[in-house]
Parts: C-alpha cells; sequence; structure tokens
C-alpha cells in the first residue's frame, strides 16, 4: 500500500496522511515522486508490515519469522503500548475502512461507482 506522505511532523490542515513510514518504523518498498512539492512522495509498503496490529497474537509470528514463536505472548503487552503500534493500528483501520467503503459503494454493481474506482485506481 501506499500513502501521499512527508518526513515533516503532521500538523493540522497538512496535505498529506499524518504517518510517514519512517515514524512507523515501517520498511519501504519502492518510491515514487509524483508532480508537485519537492517534499511530496509515496512510499509503498508492505500491507502484511502494516496491518498485522489488527489480529496480533495471530499475525505477529508470522510478520516476524525470525522472533522466537512465542514472542507476542512474552512482549506482546509492551510492543502495544508502543507509539508506533498505535500508530500503525489507527492507520491499518484506516486501510480496512478503504476497502470497506469500496465494497459498499460496489455493492449491486452501481455502475457510476465501479466507473470512478476504475478511473482512480487504474
Amino acid at each position: 500500500v501506499s500513502w501521499n506522505t512527508c518526513p515533516q511532523t503532521w500538523d493540522i490542515g497538512k496535505s498529506w496522511l499524518y504517518f510517514h513510514p519512517i515514524h512507523l518504523e515501517l520498511s519501504v518498498l519502492e518510491q515514487e515522486r509524483p508532480p508537485g512539492p519537492m517534499w511530496a512522495s509515496r512510499n509503498w509498503i508492505s500491507l502484511a508490515d502494516l496491518t498485522w496490529v489488527l489480529d496480533p497474537d495471530y499475525c505477529y509470528a508470522l510478520v516476524h519469522p525470525s522472533e522466537p514463536e512465542n514472542a507476542w505472548e512474552m512482549r506482546g503487552h509492551k510492543i502495544s503500548q508502543k507509539g508506533t503500534f498505535k500508530a500503525r493500528l489507527i492507520l491499518a483501520k484506516y486501510f480496512v475502512a478503504q476497502i470497506d467503503l469500496m465494497r459498499e459503494m460496489c455493492l449491486n454493481y452501481q455502475v457510476n461507482c465501479v466507473h470512478a474506482l476504475q478511473r482512480e485506481y487504474s
């Protein structure tokens, strides 16, 4: 997934989504520089690296295979209190909400919504 972001600290009124992969401690797979301000970029990250926080009891070991199998049971409470975990959770819920919105708009093949989504995501 990717989103318009900036390494600067987010504030109300800024034109980018507030979490940058650096702030979330996420690895960037690829970076795009769209036309516009020099600071703007779209950083592509693994959806799995972001969304494991939605079900950490099950997914932590899948995304962190080098960790011991019971790592979440041992350190999960401490990890879940970190700001980066909470920020990832907010962003993961945002992406789930976007998928739900698309699903609702395309329900019953609403042609206008389908055409708008094709233009946006094709």
